[in-house]
């Protein structure tokens, strides 16, 4: 039996964004370590003589607490909601405003 595409074979199943209860347990494990070692976790970034390397970990754990944004593209419409072309030529034109 082949399904519609864009339909669900289950439709009442699990709604689109629900996190898994997997995925749930582990952020809530790792946000109780990181509230349990945030005072200790200052002074162990303190020992790493390296800025880029104390950056780096910082950058790492910040994943796990605020994920990365996805990328998205600015598209234009015109009057009937259909996409435009992308922009093509740019002119730069000087002005001398001491008329």
């Amino acid at each position: 039996m082949k399904f519609e595409k864009g339909k669900s074979g289950n439709p009442a199943g699990k709604p689109v964004g629900t996190v898994s209860k997997d995925t749930r347990r582990f952020k809530e494990a790792l946000n109780n370590m990181l509230e349990y070692a945030a005072d200790d976790m200052v002074s162990w970034l303190e020992q790493i003589e390296e800025p880029k390397q104390r950056i780096d970990i910082l950058k790492d754990f910040a994943e796990y607490i605020y994920p990365k944004l996805a990328r998205t593209e600015s598209q234009t419409l015109d009057k009937d909601g259909k996409p435009t072309d992308p922009i093509s030529k740019i002119v730069i034109e000087h002005v001398d405003v001491k008329k």
